[in-house]
Order: C-alpha cells, then structure tokens, then sequence
C-alpha cells in the first residue's frame, strides 16, 4: 500500500530528482516560489520505509486550487500505478479542502502521462514553452466535484405491461434507446463528475444488453469502477449473461422487481404470464455466480398487501438466499391517479409485514427514518433485510436532492420528478453538469413540503401513512 506524506525534506528531493530525470532539481525556482509566499507541500510516495517517488504540490487556497508542479517515480517503480494513486489522492484532498480545482502539466513528448491524466478526467487547458523535449509543456485542469449517483434509462423499451409502472419519471411517446455513442459521451462526462454509483435502468435494460455490456466494459476500466445496480425485472437474465456481471471490477447488484410469489398473479401484475421456474432458475444463476440482488416490491393493495403475501415473499427470499427485499408504496404520477386504489401507506405495509411474520419468522426492528422503516427477519436460512418504504415524493422533495440521484432518461434529458414525468431540464448529451445544475434548481423551486401536504393531488391523506 503507497502511503504519501508531506514531511519530506527538499534535500531529499534534491538527492531524488536526477535520479529520476538524470538532471538537478530545480533548486532555485524552488526557493524562489518560497520567497514568494507559495505554500509548497513536498508529498513523497512510500511503500513502507521505501521512497517511490515525489510531487511538490504548490497549494492555492484563493484560488481553491492544488497545482502538482514537479515531482515524478524511480525508474524501478514507473509505470506500475504509483502516480495514477498519487492523483486519486491529490483529487481526495482537494475535495475536502472544498477545493475546485487540481492543475498539473506534462511534457508534450512523454504521451504516458497525458494519457493517464486524460484518463484520470484532466482537460487540456492550454500549453507553455519548456527546454524539453519538442519544447512544448501541456496544461491539464481537473474539476472537482462532490462524487455523484446516475440513474440511467439506456431504453425505454420493456417486454412487461406492468398496470402501475410510472415509467421512472419519464414519459416520452415512442420507443427510444441511447446509442453507444452516446452512452460514451454521457459516461465520459460523469467520470469527470466523480460518478460513484450507476443504476441502469429502462424500460428494461436487458432488451438492449449490448448498451449493459457498454456501459460495464466501458465503466470497468476505470481506476474506480462505480457501483452499478442494475433495476430489471429479471426474465431476461440468462446464465450467459449473469457471467458477464460476474467480471465487472466493481460492485455490482441486481435489483430486481418480483411483485408476487404467485404464478397465479403474473399475468394480472406483469401483464403477461410467466412460468415461476423462470425466476427459480434466475436465483439458482445468481446465487451459483455469486451475484447479489435485491427484491423491489411495489406493495398493491388487494394483490399484494395481505399478512399471507408477505410472509410467502419472506419464505420465497429465505429459500433462494435473498438476503435484501424492499417493499415500496405504490408511486402514481399526476397521470395515474385512477389507480389509487391500490394504494396502501407505509404504516399499513409495516404492520402486514410484522402480521405475516408471526410465529414463524423472527422480526427485529433495525433501523426507522422519515422515509424507511427496517426488520432484520431471520428465517431458516439466513437473515433478511426487509425495508419498508414511504415513498420519496411523501418524504419531501429536499429528499430528492439529499439522495443526489439524478436520473437521465432514454433520450438523454434529464427528469428531475417521478410525479411531474412530462418535465424535463438540459441534455446530458450536451452538458451533464448543466443538466444536473437544472434539475436541481428545479426541485428547489418545488413548493416547500408540496408533496408531504398533497399526496396524490388531493386523493388521499398524507396522515394515514
């Protein structure tokens, strides 16, 4: 493990530098930034006991500003990461200081490093004069920003008809997928966004897996692969497929929306039917590739709802080493308000849940927020985590920029509310930080507590739940 610390003395670094680049440190320029005022850091980077190389990073509070101005590796120890882990540092520090801005240069004639600094999101800013080389010393600019969570529809196309689906929050009128292109552009820019998790998403993001392997492929070759879930209704999930989650480098989770344990129901739910070996087999893959998932189950009154469906998920979860359920409140748009009925609030959900698990499972309360209530359920088999949600919109619209999960839909616009799906703010095609800026402007402007106060525009009352 590469530590770096910034006790190093300048006379170590004379000693170092000509072994690195066979000529003196730059002593003078050194002593005359001092003079100057400029706080200098002399970072080394240790392995142990062991000096790996060095970095004098110049700090630049008024301009929140870290500029890494000279520094390099031991011959020994280049090209083996060392400098990509001292930026990822550097960008660390930077974030909490609050800083917005790291700065570096390279010479035009050493195409490693401004690879890796490319690659690391820098932007080429302008170039400079230097003795070296074809005499040309490249700029590089890394903006810093607070890391960030994507929801990213890659199609809007999906093989179920599920009644109740709000589409997440995006409406648009045909059928449309993000080409490969242009998932590139959006991934690039949300690198350089510190993008931190992913959920893809549709429709259903297994009707287009070209755009899934993409995007893990593509994601997959970062120093830092985000954390991807992918939200899917599972059907489609074969044991090929499943294998390609397995080489992802990073984490990665199926969530996986299972409505019912009822065969007898799909066909009402789903709006097809569907043999329940199908997702038999769809667990039996998961759990043999060591594949985490998740259940999502939008809880429907009359359908779902009842002390005898919760306790038939519970047994079903517990059987199939499913370790994580979710039961939501049904989400209705401005558009679905005909489907009230089916309605059925959080503390309703909770006191099925706990009816259902009587005598044969054992219920521990984990954790209670404004927005979720969690049981740690131990059946036969292992513990389950079952969490019962109020929906966002009933949490308060603060709560959607709390959670900074941003979601992008199929034609590359960003959706700010799963209630008002017909809005939508920028492109993401044209600038994911202005697109994010807008959405987030925009539920600022929500009225305060809009959505606490009217649930549903007026169809039901806030207090039952």
């Amino acid at each position: 493990m590469i530590e770096f610390r910034e006790d190093v003395s300048v006379e170590k670094l004379v000693k170092l530098h000509p072994l690195i680049y066979d000529e003196p440190f730059p002593l003078e320029s050194y002593q005359r930034k001092r003079e100057n005022g400029k706080r200098l850091a002399n970072i080394g980077f240790f392995q142990g006991k062991t000096i790996l190389g060095y970095c004098v990073v110049i700090d630049l509070p008024e301009e929140k500003r870290y500029h890494a101005w000279v520094g390099g590796t031991l011959p020994e120890y280049q090209a083996k990461g060392v400098f990509s882990q001292f930026y990822d540092w550097l960008i660390q520090q930077a974030a909490g200081r609050g800083y917005q801005f790291v700065t570096g240069n390279t010479d035009n004639y050493k195409p490693n490093m401004l690879r890796l600094m490319i690659r690391k999101g820098f932007d080429i800013i302008g170039a400079d004069k230097t003795r070296h080389g074809d005499g040309i010393k490249v700029l590089l600019r890394y903006t810093v920003h607070k890391p960030i969570r994507l929801r990213l529809s890659i199609t809007n196309a999906c093989n179920f008809n599920c009644f109740f689906c709000h589409h997440d929050g995006v409406v648009i009128p045909q059928t449309v997928s993000l080409t490969l292109p242009q998932l590139e552009r959006i991934l690039i820019q949300a690198k350089k966004s510190c993008l931190e998790e992913l959920t893809i998403t549709g429709g259903e993001p297994a009707v287009y897996f070209p755009a899934v392997e993409y995007i893990l492929r593509y994601c997959g070759s970062w120093d830092h692969p985000p954390r991807i879930k992918i939200a899917t209704n599972g059907v489609l999930w074969s044991e090929e497929r499943i294998k390609v989650l397995k080489h992802y480098p990073g984490k990665i989770k199926l969530n996986i929306s299972f409505h019912s344990v009822r065969e007898a129901q799909f066909g009402q739910i789903y709006g097809y039917s569907i043999p329940r070996e199908t997702y038999d087999l769809l667990f039996r893959n998961l759990r043999a590739q060591g594949i985490e998932c998740r259940l999502n189950v939008t809880v429907l009154r009359g359908i779902n709802s009842s002390p005898q469906a919760m306790r038939e998920l519970l047994c079903y979860a517990d059987e199939n080493g499913i370790t994580a359920v979710n039961l939501m409140e049904l989400l209705l748009t401005r558009k679905q308000t005909e489907l009230f009925a089916y309605y059925c609030p959080q503390n309703e959900i909770v006191q099925n849940l706990l009816t259902g698990t009587d005598g044969t499972y054992q219920c521990r309360l984990a954790e209670q927020t404004r927005k979720k209530t969690i049981y740690e359920v131990t059946g036969e088999h292992g513990v389950i985590r079952a969490a019962v949600y109020r929906l966002s919109c009933r949490a308060g619209c603060e709560n959607c920029l709390q959670e900074n999960d941003i979601t992008i839909g199929a034609d590359g616009k960003g959706h700010p509310c799963y209630i008002d799906s017909e809005v939508s703010c920028g492109s993401a095609l044209d600038s994911l930080d202005e697109m994010i800026a807008r959405c987030e402007t925009y539920v600022r402007h929500q009225p305060e507590n809009y959505s606490v106060k009217q649930l549903y525009w007026g169809n039901g009352d806030e207090t039952s739940g």
